[in-house]
């Protein structure tokens, strides 16, 4: 019997993936990069593929192709094999002056990402795929791939839901990205995604839609917890959004600072420098100067980790969907203050597992922060309760099975 192949489209950068590819050390852009702050040009990202791809190397009755964009490559593709999944890498950047005028004109927004897109189709032409698994329908550098696949199924994983009115409200994305993914919306016929929002605007545009939920990865971090803690609390993202909570998480600082004048907040990731500028502002005009300390961003998610434990407590208050981040806190055991988002509400269920705020109530945050400084055993218990559930729960074999079981199936009634 033939193996079923399924091609996984998505973005991803690792360590492993970057030993494989030959990449350009750009030296000038690496000593401006330096000169910034920066330790390294190539970054990790997507951690989520790598620990689906994990899951996939157990898998050998199924044929994985990985299909993805990687900026820096000396050449248009690259292929290889690691334990047993076949690797397609494409160029996606060009050179210096093309991007230049890329960023100004948004040149390939204008034509749908039309390159991308070919390399994608003469990728797919040689695999003849029996299905396409997609991850991250707000990515349109190759998540338009897609649409040009019409005599086989697409199954697509929805990271995030840029149509989401909050996220709109919020200026995040643009106009196009919002766009770009309805129509993806509108083409594929496989969804996986159980979040009310997300199943409404996708049966909205596509009545057709089959909906087909399995729980995201998560990435369990292996991590030395210190015994000296240097904050009182971390906010981790690997981009900081008002969407994160970051704001909420400042105002509740200063309210805290009002019992505890020495509390301290660390804050890790990615962030425009334009929003940088004003929280900066924002912690001078709450009085924070000397209680919050921005890291920057780390470019291995290792070393993110390593920082994130420095903390007593991970404060991951999302206002529009529960982050990888929240898994995250819980499986390194540190006590995790969330807004009660529906998500949050079902790891409470039966046992107090994460500290919940009122959503966007900033107050109510306040409350929960205080209580984990002042309660540190209560708060040690609970976090506890969350490292038991996540290592219950979140199950990467489990989702990873489930998800590939839809797979089969998809594939079986489309043949």
């Amino acid at each position: 019997m033939e193996k079923q192949k399924i091609v996984f489209l998505c973005h991803v950068s690792n360590p492993e993936v970057r030993a494989h590819l030959d990449l350009h050390t750009y030296p000038l852009r690496r000593f401006v990069y330096k000169m910034k702050g920066g330790k390294t040009l190539y970054e990790d990202f997507a951690i989520w593929v790598t620990d689906y791809i994990e899951e996939f190397e157990k898998h050998p009755e199924y044929e994985f192709h990985i299909v993805a964009p990687h900026w820096g490559m000396k050449r248009n593709r690259q292929d290889y094999d690691q334990n047993g999944i076949h690797y397609h890498f494409f160029k996606c950047n060009k050179g210096v002056v093309y991007t230049f005028f890329d960023k100004s004109f948004h040149l390939e927004e204008q034509n749908n990402f039309a390159n991308n897109r070919k390399k994608i189709a003469a990728i797919m032409a040689g695999i003849s795929p029996d299905l396409v698994l997609m991850c991250g329908a707000e990515n349109p550098y190759y998540a338009l791939g897609v649409l040009d696949i019409k005599d086989k199924p697409v199954y697509v994983i929805l990271q995030t839901l840029l149509n989401d009115p909050k996220r709109i409200e919020a200026g995040l994305a643009t106009p196009y990205k919002r766009k770009m993914e309805l129509e993806i919306f509108r083409h594929a016929r496989y969804f996986c995604t159980s979040g009310e929002k997300d199943i409404n605007k996708i049966k909205e545009v596509n009545p057709n839609a089959v909906i087909l939920p399995v729980r995201f990865p998560s990435h369990r971090p292996v991590v030395e917890i210190p015994e000296k803690k240097e904050y009182d609390f971390v906010f981790f993202a690997m981009h900081i959004a008002v969407n994160k909570g970051i704001e909420d998480v400042l105002k509740a600082l200063s309210l805290v600072k009002k019992n505890k004048k020495d509390v301290s907040l660390n804050i890790i990731g990615k962030c425009p420098q334009e929003y940088k500028h004003f929280l900066d502002n924002l912690v001078i005009d709450l009085g924070l100067e000397t209680c919050v300390h921005f890291s920057g961003f780390y470019q291995q998610i290792q070393e993110t980790f390593e920082n994130v434990v420095k903390a007593r407590a991970a404060l991951v208050p999302g206002i529009t969907t529960v982050n990888s981040t929240v898994r995250e806190s819980m499986y390194m055991g540190m006590p995790t203050i969330v807004y009660d988002l529906p998500g949050i509400q079902a790891i409470n269920k039966e046992q107090h597992c994460v500290f919940a705020a009122e959503v966007e109530n900033v107050e109510s945050l306040a409350k929960q922060m205080l209580f984990v400084l002042e309660n540190p055993e209560q708060a040690q218990q609970v976090a506890a309760n969350g490292k038991a559930y996540a290592e219950r729960v979140y199950s990467n074999a489990a989702i990873v099975d489930k998800l590939l079981d839809y797979c089969r199936q998809i594939v079986e009634k489309e043949v």
